[in-house]
């Protein structure tokens, strides 16, 4: 699967429990009572996204019971505050103002971009980013110094045999198994690393050293061949977020331009943003 940019990646956390919905429906009956206060199913759904994940060892005939209680406790201390005025409190009010607008945010991202989601973009993508995916399998002689590694190269040159210079002379965890690195695909290595590997021919190794953070590398390419694709309902969910993600950016993007946003503190501006 392709590296996506994960820019989003806070904003769509806070909606993220929206996208797998809820067990308990949006019903509005009434299943509990609190003083005058009716709590319906939808209110025992609501309370589930936001505080679900701490039943979730408990067991099913346990999870709902337990969050239905604790969503009384909550109401019954809700309900004390506002009697002692604490709803008036500036603090309340401001924190109020943002999750009215974070609520705001996570219904119209569920509304109009995960909701959006089919199986057959899903799929799509699936199909895309597997047909004909190549990995190949590598061996690699990792050492400190590039003389070294200059050596190591007139060696294979006069017919040294790889695996046993890399059980030799190699530096890292694989020189013990001839520096065998199984099959990989794009996107796993190092671009120095990887830009070497998928250069070579069959049965070739590099001839200059290839440098990166972790020393000075010989490579060689045993094989290639076409990746087997995972089967589909195993990364279903995986490209779905990919999905979610790239639209929830591209809406985040299109809205921001349209808006005057200025960031006044300098030391909160991200550069990529400027002003914004």
């Amino acid at each position: 699967m392709t590296c996506r940019n994960r820019k989003y990646a806070a904003g769509l956390m806070v909606v993220a429990s929206l996208v797998a919905g809820s067990a308990f429906g949006q019903e509005n009956k009434i299943i509990a009572k609190v003083g005058d206060l009716e709590i319906t199913a939808r209110d025992l759904a609501n309370a589930d996204r936001d505080i679900g994940r701490q039943f979730d060892r408990l067991p099913e005939e346990q999870r709902q019971p337990a969050l239905l209680d604790a969503l009384i406790d909550i109401m019954v201390i809700a309900a004390r505050a506002e009697a002692e005025g604490l709803d008036k409190d500036g603090d309340f009010v401001a924190r109020m103002l943002l999750l009215r607008k974070r609520a705001l945010h996570n219904i119209y991202i569920s509304k109009t971009v995960s909701g959006k989601i089919s199986d057959e973009d899903i799929k799509n993508l699936y199909d895309k980013e597997t047909a004909k995916v190549e990995e190949i399998n590598a061996r690699h002689i990792l050492v400190k110094t590039e003389q070294e590694a200059r050596d190591i190269i007139k060696l294979l040159d006069e017919g040294g045999d790889f695996a046993a210079l890399a059980k030799e002379k190699s530096t890292g965890p694989s020189g013990k198994n001839g520096g065998d690195l199984g099959f990989f695909g794009k996107g796993q290595m190092v671009p120095a690393f990887e830009n070497a590997v998928f250069a070579l021919e069959e049965g070739k190794h590099t001839e200059e050293p290839v440098k990166t953070q972790f020393g000075f590398h010989v490579i060689k390419l045993e094989k290639r061949r076409i990746a087997t694709p995972p089967e589909f309902e195993k990364v279903k969910n995986q490209y779905r977020q990919i999905i979610l993600r790239e639209r929830y950016g591209a809406l985040v993007e299109g809205t921001r331009a349209k808006m005057k946003i200025e960031v006044l503190d300098e030391s909160l501006r991200l550069p990529e943003r400027g002003n914004n």
